[in-house]
């Protein structure tokens, strides 16, 4: 056969790969709700080479999550009441909250999210949430940091940890500069042949399948069912829970050492997910490890799996889930921030760990 044929088969083999894996991604049903919550969000999110990604700015408009809602910004790009301006120089007390998307609270308007309650139940106080979807401590480290530089003053630092935090150490990896991967020609040349290829997702299914291909890349997007399981379960923990925890732990380290250094106190909270409600798991490795965490660097330590578990025993496991969370979602409803605010304001009021004899709350 001459190389022209050899050339021509292979031209007419990547031309019919193309047609065939074009098909095939047409003939995928889209999520509906995915597809709503992105193209609302690219109005107010944006990459950031400080922290990898936040808010915009003084931004007022529509969100999606479960439903539309209003979502605004004030003038920092943090989540805040409409027309909220945020100093840096504090005028008086001041409580900065940072997390993930639960601190942030998707599907929910700032005044009825958990940070919105305490500040409207506390105004002599002001409330600044940092929080923003995806975070992990290493963000969080990053976002205290570029922020200590630009001088934000505060008193109290609430940082709220979430399960999904060890498997996205891994995503953001090692290197202390954030790299918009988006913009790299070869994360669009992969996302090309993704949607183009037919050839190409069949060698990406052959190679998932490896276990090798699972430790290093299939740990980036496993699905929400699986972000919680490093928790309980000891096969999960040992294929990528554990190297997520030790990175977890050792941004923190990072954390604690800068709040002590500019004589900033420090609380940690913790909080389950909607299949440590069901399966009443209120005892597991997150409990414990950021228990002995907070001990050993003597900073307060709220565990809101026990709340949980007593209103589980008020009310019934179901009706906690049916009742706090988002049907079909990790998330907290209205009734479920409220919950979150509740439990929080109490114990936050104790001279917890860490407080020096002052609560965190008046």
């Amino acid at each position: 056969m001459s190389k022209k044929t050899i050339a021509i088969n292979l031209l007419v083999l990547l031309i019919l790969d193309v047609v065939l894996g074009m098909v095939y991604s047409a003939s995928l049903k889209p999520d509906p709700k995915r597809a709503m919550i992105e193209s609302t969000e690219k109005a107010f999110r944006t990459w950031d080479s400080a922290f990898h990604h936040g808010l915009r700015p003084n931004f007022d408009g529509r969100a999606y999550w479960d439903g539309f809602y209003r979502m605004t910004t004030d003038n920092l790009a943090f989540k805040n009441r409409p027309g909220k301006r945020t100093e840096l120089t504090k005028h008086g007390p001041r409580t900065v909250w940072l997390g993930d998307s639960f601190t942030e609270g998707v599907g929910i308007e700032y005044d009825q999210t958990f940070v919105g309650l305490f500040d409207k139940a506390y105004p002599e106080r002001e409330m600044v949430n940092l929080g923003v979807v995806s975070y992990s401590p290493k963000l969080y480290k990053q976002k205290l940091r570029y922020f200590h530089r630009r001088g934000l003053e505060y008193d109290d630092l609430i940082l709220c940890l979430d399960i999904s935090d060890i498997q996205d150490e891994l995503v953001y990896g090692g290197r202390e500069q954030l790299v918009d991967t988006r913009k790299r020609p070869l994360y669009k040349t992969i996302q090309w042949l993704r949607s183009h290829s037919l050839i190409f997702r069949a060698l990406q299914w052959v190679a998932s399948k490896r276990d090798t291909y699972k430790r290093i890349v299939g740990r980036e997007f496993k699905s929400s069912e699986e972000r919680d399981k490093w928790t309980d379960n000891d096969k999960v923990f040992e294929e990528w829970g554990r190297m997520g925890l030790e990175s977890a732990t050792a941004n923190m380290d990072t954390v604690v050492t800068m709040q002590r250094s500019l004589g900033r106190r420090m609380a940690l909270v913790v909080y389950p997910w909607p299949n440590h409600i069901r399966n009443s798991s209120f005892r597991n490795r997150q409990t414990e490890h950021w228990s002995a965490f907070c001990a050993r660097h003597g900073i307060a330590f709220v565990n809101l799996f026990d709340a949980f578990e007593r209103e589980c025993r008020r009310i019934g496991n179901e009706k906690v889930l049916s009742e706090y969370f988002i049907e079909k979602d990790v998330h907290w409803t209205k009734a479920g921030h409220a919950f979150i605010y509740r439990s929080l304001d109490s114990a936050l009021r104790q001279n917890l760990p860490g407080t020096d004899g002052r609560p965190f709350l008046p």
